[in-house]
């Protein structure tokens, strides 16, 4: 978390949108995957921030 590496931007090639994605570091956090329930809950989390924003669209 303390190392930040430049944004990957590329040219558009379909209608607008943005997508965000993450590599969590898990050997920092000495872990090998994400496990189900962490997974379900940053699905959790994503949904409950995709409702708050009127304009989004989940694909």
């Amino acid at each position: 978390m303390s190392v930040i590496n430049e944004p990957h931007i590329e040219k558009k090639h379909h209608d607008d949108f943005t997508r965000i994605t993450f590599e969590p570091d898990f050997k920092r956090f000495g872990m090998e995957y994400l496990d189900e329930d962490t997974e379900a809950l940053l699905k959790k989390e994503y949904m409950i921030r995709v409702q708050q924003l009127k304009i989004v669209k989940y694909i």
